[in-house]
């Protein structure tokens, strides 16, 4: 299980994805970077809903935004930051009308992709050497990273653009100084809304 909220945030999400655990109901699987797996007691909307409230993204304006940038109108890649942007897949068939079928993996994990040509599906392998199957072509599963990359080059150039502006206002360039009450009490902030969404499913076993 997580050792901590901290912990998992600076390994980094590797993937967030639907699971049906038998005797609890629609709960979600988080994969961190280094491969292990933790279940959460909550759906995976759920899951995005918490952490954009921590990286203090609108999700409806996320998605709308970048559904124009990549042309597209579902299936749109969420740039949390510029190395943590989530890219949608089916990952399986609903049992239940309000059951989701898409679960999230972070372009910064992906290794490789694996075609199942029997099943017209793929695999998705990361970095850890983990290997999530995906319900979704080979072709469409390179659309949907290309995508994720389209996505990634838009939010760095924003961004970057940002920061110039912001740093020829102010010739002292104060990312060069020490981080503030401010800067630290916003961390804490955001490791205390992970710990609370995590903190929910610390006595659920593993499958």
């Amino acid at each position: 299980m997580v050792k901590s909220a901290e912990e998992l945030f600076i390994i980094g999400i590797a993937a967030i994805l639907p699971t049906y655990q038998l005797g609890i109901g629609d709960i979600s699987t988080i994969i961190d970077n280094n491969g292990n797996e933790y279940l959460v007691a909550s759906k995976v909307k759920t899951i995005l809903n918490r952490l954009a409230r921590i990286y203090a993204l609108d999700l409806k304006q996320v998605r709308r935004k970048y559904s124009h940038v990549i042309r597209q109108k579902n299936i749109v890649p969420i740039p949390f930051s510029e190395h943590f942007i989530l890219i949608p897949f089916k990952i399986r068939k609903p049992k239940a009308e309000n059951d989701g079928s898409l679960g999230y993996i972070s372009l910064e994990s992906i290794y490789k992709i694996e075609e199942i040509k029997e099943e017209n599906n793929v695999f998705i392998i990361l970095k850890s050497g983990k290997r999530i199957k995906c319900l979704v072509s080979y072709k469409t599963a390179n659309r949907h990273i290309q995508n994720a990359h389209i996505v990634k080059n838009h939010y760095r150039e924003l961004h970057s653009q940002f920061c110039i502006s912001v740093q020829e206002r102010d010739i002292a360039n104060p990312w060069e100084q020490p981080a503030t009450k401010r800067d630290i009490a916003l961390l804490a902030s955001q490791i205390a809304e992970l710990k609370r969404f995590l903190n929910i499913n610390k006595k659920i076993p593993l499958s």
